[in-house]
């Protein structure tokens, strides 16, 4: 598979914004839930059906672009992207593609 390769997202880092996730967890269940990740599979088994793979990469890449906003991905990050990236139907060797765009701002590589 070829990846985008396009220069569209070389902006990373240049921005000094910052990303908030909130959710309200009801109780300590519905916090480890949403912490977990586990509900990723709603959201891909729809993307699956309503997008093709190029379409499908751009919302990975603009994941990457999520976690790398505050110039550094975390290895909890670097899973839920993981995670993410194989519900999407694409391969490991794939996801290490999308990574190597955003190997300086992994931090398990500084």
């Amino acid at each position: 598979m070829k990846l985008l390769t396009e220069n569209t997202f070389t902006a990373i880092g240049t921005q000094n914004s910052t990303v908030h996730r909130t959710y309200k967890a009801h109780d300590r269940q519905d916090e480890t839930l949403a912490l977990s990740g586990l509900g990723n599979h709603l959201y891909t088994r729809e993307l699956n059906s309503l997008a093709d793979t190029r379409k499908k990469e751009e919302v990975m890449l603009s994941l990457f672009l999520v976690a790398a906003v505050d110039k550094n991905i975390s290895p909890d990050e670097n899973e839920e992207l993981r995670l993410i990236s194989k519900s999407l139907g694409f391969s490991e060797s794939d996801f290490y593609e999308f990574r190597a765009m955003f190997k300086e701002f992994l931090s398990v590589l500084k």
